[in-house]
């Protein structure tokens, strides 16, 4: 199979070059601004605080709500219904309700930040061993958190689980009851790209094209979610009028769940679905873009993915050519 390699560079990086480093800037002096903004929102209505935010339609109507998630988590999880809370002011320990966790969700993952920089602090997940309690406590320094939710396979008793801060025996913020068909609205976001959008994610594609020339850690932290710390992850970029075919080896059917989510230009998704054993083929995708495979183990300990156990292919017609993973 044809090394992808050298059909990545064309005429078109002349432009593209200039113009994804005028977007690199913009992006990231929109994330601080953006940023700041929310964070200022949030200090103004503190009670937002003490509430579960779910991530839905409705959310997503409000008029920041879409500018916040494309500047600090533009690779969406199109496969996990979401809840953020926060931030929260702790001075020795948080407790989650993981019996309720476990109750709602085939799978699942709680992630605790260090407000206001979200640097990741602590992960508590499904395959934790649980505490007879039901509760989870975590001992934390003196400061202000945040937790972000992803539920997987959601029935129809889920609910965000109640917290306690610092031992209190009455719920600080209580459950809150996650609607089914949460993420019917990936089905119609990418209509609402425009050009801000594609400014803003302008510069992914032609640092993805160039990725063998840059520094991986840079790609990776350009790239990559804040997300579960378990996952692993794969990406590329592929061109328009290209389909992707997806083999993966079958241990890792076997040991992980894996998940496909592929972005448009402006980082809004366009498909995604969950992988099998054998090949898994999209449909060919009019415009150019990028794809992410989240890979989530389903038992403790199990062997990282290599890189021959999966296998991408970017086809157009007859033509097939392998892209390189890392």
């Amino acid at each position: 199979m044809a090394n992808p390699e050298p059909r990545a560079l064309g005429v078109d990086l002349l432009w593209e070059v200039p113009l994804g480093l005028l977007s690199w800037g913009f992006f990231h002096l929109n994330k601080s601004l953006i940023s700041r903004l929310y964070q200022l929102d949030l200090e103004r209505k503190a009670d937002r605080a003490r509430t579960w935010r779910l991530l839905s339609a409705d959310s997503l109507s409000q008029p920041m709500s879409l500018p916040v998630l494309l500047t600090k988590g533009p690779r969406w999880n199109t496969h996990a219904s979401i809840g953020t809370l926060g931030p929260l002011e702790v001075a020795r320990s948080l407790a989650v309700d993981t019996a309720r966790a476990n109750s709602g969700a085939g799978a699942w993952s709680i992630v605790i930040y260090r407000y206001p920089h979200f640097e990741t602090w602590r992960e508590i997940g499904s395959l934790d061993p649980q505490p007879a309690s039901g509760w989870t406590e975590v001992s934390l320094p003196r400061g202000r958190y945040c937790l972000g939710v992803r539920y997987y396979d959601v029935g129809p008793a889920a609910a965000m689980p109640a917290v306690r801060v610092d031992g209190a025996s009455a719920d600080t913020v209580p459950a809150e009851p996650v609607p089914l068909g949460l993420n019917g609205m990936y089905a119609t976001l990418a209509s609402r790209a425009n050009p801000y959008y594609r400014a803003l994610h302008h510069y992914v594609h032609p640092m993805l094209r160039l990725r063998r020339w840059l520094p991986e850690a840079l790609v990776r932290r350009e790239y990559l979610p804040v997300g579960d710390p378990l996952t692993d992850f794969r990406y590329d970029w592929f061109p328009a009028g290209h389909a992707l075919g997806v083999r993966a080896a079958s241990r890792l059917n076997d040991d992980f769940r894996m998940f496909l989510s592929v972005y448009n230009r402006a980082s809004l998704p366009v498909h995604s679905c969950e992988l099998g054993p054998g090949e898994t083929l999209t449909p060919t995708f009019a415009q150019p873009g990028f794809y992410l495979i989240r890979l989530r183990p389903r038992r403790p300990d199990v062997p990282r993915c290599q890189d021959d156990e999966l296998r991408v292919e970017r086809r157009r017609g007859e033509a097939l050519e392998t892209v390189a993973l890392t």
